[in-house]
This record gives C-alpha cells, structure tokens and sequence, in this order.
C-alpha cells in the first residue's frame, strides 16, 4: 500500500506539471503567478495506517490526548 501511495502522489504531480506547461497564456499574462498544493491522504489496512504527504503539510495522529508526527 505505501508503494501504491506514492506511485499515485507522483504520477499527480507529474499530470499537474503537464497541465501547468499548457496553461502558457495564463502564466504570461500574470506576474507573481507561482501555483503549488499540498495533499494528505490516509489509508488503513485492516489495523495499518498508511499515510503519504506533499506539499508543505503534515500528518499528525491524536489519541488520548497526544499528539504522534506521523510525517517528517
């Protein structure tokens, strides 16, 4: 499953790169044009948790009060 995960996060951020490269006429007619998204997706597995991130965002678990980085 995290194999699947991130294949996905790159395959996306591959397909938004193309998008971006075809939106020329948008990106000369604005200066400060700079686009960017941050993702987090979650998947359990029976009782395994999977968790990918891009972007500038974190995964963060809460149980019983504590707070568990699940990202870096």
């Amino acid at each position: 499953p995290s194999d699947a995960l991130s294949d996905s996060f790159l395959r996306t951020d591959i397909e938004f790169r193309e998008q971006l490269k075809s939106c020329q006429l948008l990106r000369s007619k604005q200066r400060n044009f700079h686009p960017g998204c941050t993702a987090i997706t979650a998947l359990i597995v029976g009782n395994k948790l999977f968790v990918a991130n891009a972007g500038d965002c974190r995964t963060i678990l809460c149980r019983d009060g504590q707070a568990y980085a699940l990202s870096k």
